[in-house]
C-alpha cells in the first residue's frame, strides 16, 4: 500500500483501489472513481496556545481515525509512506503527527512499514530528484492509461510509492 500522507488530503493506493482521506473533495475529484472520506476540519484561526493545540490535536486524531479505518479494511503487508519533506512549511507540527502516527497504526498492525523521502521518489520514478507534480502525473497517465484531472497529486504518488514497495 503506498500512501502520501497530508493534513488536507491523503493519497492512498492499495493496488487496486485510490483512497482519498480529505477535509474538502473538489467536484472534480468526486466525479472520479476515487474512494473519498471526508473529515471536519476545525479551524485554528484567531486561537492561541492551549486552545489551537488543542484544534491540531483534533485534527490529526479525525485523520488517523479514518487511516485506522483503511488499515483495518485493506490488511496490507507493506506500507511505503512518503518521509517529511524537508522543505515542508505550514503546520509543520501536525503533518509530522499524522506522518508517525501512520506509522505506527500499521506497525502496531504488523504492517512492515518503508519510508521513502520525496526526492528518493522523484528521482526513482522519473529519473530526476527535483521532478515536478506534473512530470510524476505524466509518467502516472502513461503507466496506467488513466487521464484523470483535478488535484491528483497525492493520489498519484500514493500509486509510485506503492510500485516501490513491489521492489
Amino acid at each position: 500500500m503506498g500512501v502520501d500522507p497530508s493534513i488536507r488530503s491523503t493519497g492512498i493506493y492499495t493496488g487496486d483501489k485510490y483512497i482519498l482521506l480529505t477535509d474538502h473533495a473538489t467536484k472534480a475529484l468526486k466525479s472520479l472513481p476515487i474512494d473519498i472520506r471526508e473529515f471536519d476540519r476545525e479551524s485554528g484561526k484567531g486561537l492561541a496556545g492551549e486552545d489551537k493545540e488543542a484544534v491540531k490535536t483534533s485534527n490529526v486524531f479525525s485523520i488517523i481515525n479514518l487511516f485506522e479505518q483503511v488499515l483495518d479494511e485493506v490488511k496490507p503487508d507493506i506500507m511505503a509512506i512518503e518521509a517529511i519533506a524537508f522543505s515542508a512549511n505550514g503546520s509543520i507540527d501536525q503533518l509530522a503527527g499524522v506522518n508517525y502516527a501512520m506509522r505506527l497504526a500499521a506497525l502496531a498492525r504488523g504492517i512492515e512499514v518503508r519510508v521513502i523521502n520525496p526526492t528518493t521518489l522523484k528521482l526513482k520514478v522519473t529519473g530526476n530528484g527535483r521532478a515536478t507534480k506534473d512530470d510524476m502525473i505524466a509518467l502516472w497517465r502513461d503507466a496506467t492509461g488513466l487521464d484523470w484531472t483535478g488535484k491528483i497529486d497525492d493520489i498519484v504518488d500514493a500509486y509510485w510509492l506503492h510500485e516501490l514497495c513491489k521492489q
